[in-house]
């Protein structure tokens, strides 16, 4: 999934820098949902498949993991995503298809 590699890139490529929070935060969730909706055309999807990674990541995937998922990320953007964002990113596409 091409489109979810590069929307995971960018959310993980924003919420760095100085100042990165230690837990999920206000910040980290503008940050997310503004590089995620950039490469997105659909605006159903800059809305509501942005808005569900970010809140299902928030609510499965513990912040220290997020960083850890973001620093290989930043290290290798052409790596295989993990499993665990995989099956977020996955459930919100099959929810907001209603399938």
């Amino acid at each position: 999934m091409k489109l979810s590699l590069a929307v995971v890139v960018l959310y993980l490529a924003a919420a760095c820098g100085p100042g990165t929070p230690t837990d999920y935060s206000e910040q980290t969730r503008d940050a997310f949902l503004a590089s995620c909706a950039e490469p997105l055309e659909d605006a159903l999807l800059r809305i509501e498949l942005c808005q569900c990674v970010f809140d299902e990541s928030q609510k499965q995937i513990p912040y220290d993991r997020f960083a850890e998922i973001e620093a290989d990320l930043l290290l290798d953007p052409a790596a295989q995503l993990p499993a665990d964002l995989n099956e977020i990113i996955a459930g919100c596409v099959i929810s907001i298809a209603d399938l």
